[in-house]
């Protein structure tokens, strides 16, 4: 069965490549289909065909920039979905499954990706950026970039990019890696925005990446919250809530008890969410109570419930609660039964 599902893979990839591409690519099809019955674990053993031939093609694309219609050969997204008949998530899923596994960037790049447009805008975001929050001092954009620096890399990424690719592929954008550098953009640009008091600015673009990627890889959510709640939005905070709303996370129950507090909930209720919160964390409420000083320097990583994790979640929302000086009290209240 499985010899005869990988001729049928092989088959309906080669008559795309036929169509759309050329017998290179093609071979590099093949091969990767090969890699991919080998093994105890035969990829393509479960699952719709369609959706495998499309990954694979997807995958090579992407890796040789074809979706960039300056590319010799280029093609658009939606010719691979329209032409199986496949999902456009299901896809970009198992494109990045089969990159990671087969560690298709390394062996079947045929262009200079080093060399790339989007390589050089990364290059350029690394060397000038601090990654999100894991700096040695607490998070803040990168000295070296202003408001205007990142808009120029945004502007060129949009420009790049174009109207249309945006417009197919809002609600995606982290399954499509080339997009991670222009994201990285918008969130440190948003973090200066907020730093530079331009707080309604840094709130929209906040809220734009959740709309291009609702997924929230980069966690946007748990500085827009305390961001919300310290201007006492609060029906905008409580919508993202229920947006996340199985978000077991100890900072996403602290922002939940915050805005309840905020929101003149019962103290009975108050009270049962913070013997949650405490149970998720006990290290955050003596740090939000200056009961315990914060360290002078980031850590590099946090645990679970651990005071690391701590440490992160006060320093992004320690404002949010003392801008409000009937919180804390609640929250000193509730610290001493």
């Amino acid at each position: 069965m499985t010899d005869e599902k990988q001729e049928k893979l092989t088959e309906m990839v080669d008559n795309f490549c036929d169509e759309y591409l050329n017998e290179e690519y093609k071979q590099i099809c093949h091969e990767i289909i090969e890699e991919m019955s080998n093994g105890k674990r035969v990829q393509f053993k479960r699952g719709k065909l369609e959706v495998w031939a499309s990954a694979v093609i997807y995958a090579i694309c992407q890796i040789n920039s074809l979706f960039d219609k300056s590319s010799e050969i280029n093609i658009a997204r939606k010719d691979i979905f329209s032409y199986f008949g496949t999902n456009q998530t299901a896809v970009l899923t198992k494109a990045m499954k089969l990159r990671d596994i087969y560690d298709l960037d390394y062996k079947y790049s045929l262009n200079n990706t080093e060399e790339s447009y989007f390589k050089e805008l990364e290059e350029l975001l690394s060397a000038n950026i601090m990654d999100n929050n894991f700096g040695n001092d607490y998070p803040s954009s990168s000295d070296n970039m202003t408001v205007k620096d990142y808009q120029k890399l945004i502007d060129d990424y949009e420009k790049k990019f174009g109207k249309r690719f945006f417009e197919e592929n809002e609600g995606m954008f982290w399954l499509i890696t080339e997009t991670r550098p222009y994201m990285q953009c918008l969130l440190d640009q948003a973090q200066l925005l907020w730093q530079n008091g331009e707080k309604e600015k840094a709130i929209d673009q906040y809220k734009y990446m959740l709309k291009l990627n609702p997924n929230d890889n980069q966690g946007v959510r748990d500085l827009l919250l305390p961001n919300l709640l310290e201007l006492n939005r609060l029906d905008e905070a409580k919508e993202l809530y229920l947006q996340y709303d199985e978000d077991a996370s100890a900072s996403w129950k602290f922002g939940k008890l915050l805005l309840d507090i905020k929101s003149n909930a019962s103290f009975d209720e108050i009270e049962t969410e913070y013997k949650d919160c405490i149970e998720s964390n006990p290290y955050i409420v003596p740090f939000l109570l200056g009961k315990k000083r914060l360290p002078k320097k980031m850590p590099l990583f946090y645990g679970i419930g651990d005071e690391n994790e701590a440490v992160f979640y006060v320093v992004l929302a320690e404002d949010a609660w003392h801008s409000d000086k009937k919180s804390l009290k609640v929250l000193n209240k509730l610290s001493k039964k």
